[in-house]
């Protein structure tokens, strides 16, 4: 049997200890408003654990395509719109013993724990996950390929994929903090993730700002298509 603890802090005295897990545990995340953990393990069970209770409160679970056996590799949890109080649970899953399956990216409701969206990655391994702060990015890292991607959380759309970021698998992924204070370390840019690797190398991906127009330039714009509009109506007699 095999054991996910969970510490108080700073004293580090233990608080609980759940043994359900029946192989080594591969990942742990606490969710932002440190109500709930979740734990992944070889076991191929993806568990969300109530810290005030101390007990389990729910299991991850969806119906693989074609039977295909799948294994959860990594688990985080990440805020809606930089509210604590909401948040979502990702996680990144490889298929088990078939190499033509595609790895699966999923977004969790936090209220059902049912899939609200997934993306799949034929010919890629997953091995490494990470959400930003904010909660609006979701990256993830290949494991021989050296691939990073980086989602925009609310519907997991493919903002940038960065191949060859590494000469072999992806061990860790983080993002930088995503306030103002940290906007120089990220290059001004939307959001900037960190990748390590075992090639002995750590890299840096930006997200860029969304282009945008000033505001006087869009006030322009709609007068002057209100403008247009007025006119052609009076052409045309209405």
């Amino acid at each position: 049997m095999f054991f996910f603890r969970i510490f108080s802090f700073p004293d580090l005295s233990k608080v609980h200890e759940f043994t359900t897990h029946e192989k080594e545990v591969d990942d742990i995340d606490f969710s932002p408003d440190s109500s709930k953990a979740a734990s992944i393990s070889k076991d191929r069970r993806a568990l969300v654990w109530d810290i005030k209770k101390g007990k389990k409160h729910a299991e991850l679970g969806w119906e693989p395509p074609s039977n295909i056996k799948y294994m959860f590799k990594r688990i985080k949890f990440g805020c809606v719109e930089g509210d604590i109080k909401k948040y979502k649970v990702y996680t990144i899953s490889n298929p088990v013993g078939n190499s033509k399956a595609p790895a699966i990216l999923h977004k969790w409701n936090s209220q059902s724990y049912t899939v609200e969206n997934q993306v799949k990655s034929p010919g890629l391994t997953l091995s490494a996950l990470a959400v930003s702060d904010n909660g609006n990015f979701v990256a993830t890292g290949s494991m021989s390929e050296g691939i990073v991607e980086i989602f925009a959380a609310f519907n997991l759309s493919l903002l940038k994929r960065v191949k060859n970021a590494h000469t072999t698998f992806i061990t860790g992924l983080e993002f930088l903090p995503t306030g103002e204070e940290s906007a120089p370390a990220r290059g001004f840019t939307d959001a900037s993730v960190v990748s390590i690797s075992v090639d002995h190398q750590v890299c840096v991906h930006h997200v860029p700002r969304l282009a945008t127009i000033p505001s006087t330039w869009a006030l322009f714009f709609i007068v002057l298509v209100l403008v247009c509009t007025f006119i052609f109506c009076s052409f045309i007699g209405l």
